[in-house]
């Protein structure tokens, strides 16, 4: 009889890496426009009071994300609007020299459509 590994079960818990990406993207908004021109949506799941992460925080998977080579991480801000609402929006592609995703992470309500300065991007 061989002995031997016959099988392996690999499990993923998407909830500490959707809590790394809102801490990422808070962080880069909160330096990019300060925390005054938000109302900030990540700070609950950022410490663990809430596992609602799906809300917050999805992505893309689009087979057209092509790496780039020697950039290791590409990170921005966006406007988007939903009904009568701005929401800050943060884009995260960690490692995007080896074609990684690139998620979306919703870090806050904008007070009063500020930050005109940051790009709209309308769905």
């Amino acid at each position: 009889m061989a002995r031997g590994i016959t099988g392996m079960r690999l499990g993923f818990n998407s909830f500490p890496f959707s809590r790394m990406l809102a801490k990422i993207a808070h962080g880069y908004a909160v330096a990019a426009v300060g925390l005054d021109e938000f109302i900030p949506l990540t700070t609950d799941l950022i410490r663990g009071l809430t596992d609602n992460a799906p809300y917050v925080v999805g992505g893309e998977f689009a087979p057209s994300t092509q790496p780039l080579p020697g950039i290791l991480y590409d990170l921005n801000l966006e406007r988007r609007r939903e009904s009568e609402n701005l929401y800050l929006v943060s884009r995260i592609r960690l490692f995007p020299h080896l074609g990684a995703p690139r998620y979306h992470v919703v870090v806050g309500k904008l007070r009063n459509g500020q930050c005109e300065h940051i790009p709209l991007v309308d769905y």
